[in-house]
C-alpha cells in the first residue's frame, strides 16, 4: 500500500465476472462493513466515486440548497450536463 496526495492507493484487480475487492484497509479507513450497500458512480471519464447511501443522499440534499426558490431542480440538472457536455466537446 502507498500515499498518494495523503489518500491510501492500493492496486486491485478486475475478475473475471467483472468484481473488485477492495482491500481491508480501505474498507476499514472507510469504516465500511461486509453486506453494505454502497453506490458507484462515475464523476468524469476514469474516475469512478463510491459512497454509502447517506452520503449519497447528504450530497443529494446540499445540492437542493444551493437551488434558489422556485428554481427547478430538473432543470438546473440539464443544465449542469449541458455545461458538462460542452465542456468535454459535445
Amino acid at each position: 500500500m502507498t500515499k498518494l496526495l495523503g489518500e491510501l492507493t492500493e492496486p486491485v484487480h478486475m475478475d473475471k465476472s467483472g468484481r473488485l475487492l477492495i482491500p481491508a484497509a480501505i474498507r476499514e479507513r472507510m469504516g465500511w462493513q461486509p453486506g453494505q450497500e454502497l453506490i458507484l458512480y462515475v464523476e468524469q471519464p476514469g474516475t469512478i466515486i463510491i459512497r454509502t447511501p447517506d452520503q449519497a443522499l447528504d450530497e443529494v440534499q446540499k445540492f437542493c440548497l444551493t437551488l434558489k426558490p422556485g428554481q427547478s431542480v430538473v432543470e438546473s440538472l440539464i443544465a449542469d450536463r449541458r455545461a458538462e457536455a460542452a465542456a468535454d466537446g459535445f
